[in-house]
């Protein structure tokens, strides 16, 4: 994202919201401070940044496009591994800014899921259900910001939580990255200015 004038704003503001933790060191920065390394990273950087888009048509469940034959084929394969070990498969599609076209491709898919019985939420069709609006949550045309990630991730968990049984392992030591992360997190969110 740039400003009027050209300037990454994303880049700026990562810069400028560290000057509350560097403020009372300055002739001791080095180039490190300047560094986001992510070393907590666990599958999503979150981002504050709004780039606003037109929601885009929804496109009717039924109206399907055939997939890639390769896609196909692997989507089966994936399918059937998944059988053969008793794994339990969830389908899931990010909501972003998609064409008609990849609509219907999506939709082949859930066809495809429901036959074999695998549940699967394409937050591109479950926009209203979670109130996703394009004007404000988003971050860029393939990707959610801060705020529309809490919307999918808050069905997400209801979902997961409602339907399988799951272990909550924060606090628990063999998953204390995740833990490091999140904390990772909040002190981004807080350090925004």
């Amino acid at each position: 994202m740039t400003d009027g004038m050209g300037e990454n704003t994303s880049y700026r503001n990562r810069i400028l919201c560290k000057l509350p933790i560097i403020h009372s060191r300055y002739k001791e920065l080095s180039k490190e401070d300047f560094k986001d390394d992510l070393p907590y990273m666990r599958g999503y950087r979150g981002s504050f940044d709004i780039v606003s888009f037109e929601t885009p048509v929804k496109v009717p469940a039924d109206q399907k496009a055939d997939l890639n034959p390769v896609c196909e084929e692997y989507l089966y394969k994936i399918i059937e591994l998944a059988k053969e070990s008793g794994t339990q498969l969830v389908f899931m599609a990010s909501p972003y800014i998609l064409s008609e076209e990849e609509q219907m491709r999506f939709n082949k898919t859930a066809e495809i899921a429901a036959q074999e019985n695998i549940p699967m939420l394409d937050y591109n069709q479950l926009r209203d259900e979670i109130g996703l609006d394009y004007a404000v949550d988003f971050r860029d045309s393939d990707h959610v910001n801060n705020s529309g990630a809490a919307k999918v991730t808050d069905h997400l968990a209801r979902f997961l939580t409602a339907n399988y049984e799951l272990t909550d392992h924060r606090g628990d030591s063999k998953y204390k990255d995740w833990d490091l992360n999140k904390q990772y997190l909040d002190d981004k969110e807080r350090q925004i200015c």
